[in-house]
């Protein structure tokens, strides 16, 4: 008996030790996280706003993402495309803060912050192998500090 508890408690501490572990970093498929915040919307009245969008994107991944492309995709629509924020590399570990502009149908805005959905973003870019990677970015709504 004492030996049938004692596998119990230690069967319980691994599997919160591995808990833990996993949920100290993204799941292995998912290289790319961050933050977003919408510091500006406007209602063009055409059934599009135009927003400002910050993000805060961390890399996972054992390379740099050098001159990497962040573009915002529809949440609906895999084809539709509203821009991309200006190139940059974001290192090993690292992270990079992005802003610009888009004009977005209001559905899709209307979406960000509702059942959990929130921008889509993709990142592309050259891997160190010199192979063409794209990546799709995790994020959740919070402050991203611009300054």
């Amino acid at each position: 008996m004492k030996t049938l508890k004692s596998s119990s408690v230690w069967l319980g501490i691994s599997c919160s030790l591995l808990f833990l572990v996993v949920s100290a970093r993204p799941a292995a498929a998912q290289n790319f996280t961050g933050f977003y915040q919408v510091t500006s919307a406007t209602d063009q009245g055409d059934g599009t706003t135009q927003v400002t969008l910050s993000v805060d994107i961390f890399n996972y991944r054992a390379d740099d993402a050098v001159n990497a492309v962040v573009t915002l995709g529809d949440s609906v629509n895999p084809l539709a495309r509203y821009g991309s924020f200006e190139a940059a590399t974001i290192s090993s570990g690292g992270d990079v803060i992005l802003t610009a502009q888009f004009l977005v149908p209001n559905y899709e805005y209307q979406r960000w912050g509702q059942n959990g959905m929130t921008p889509t973003l993709s990142i592309e870019f050259i891997d160190s192998n010199n192979n063409p990677e794209t990546n799709g970015v995790a994020l959740t709504q919070a402050p991203v500090n611009t300054d």
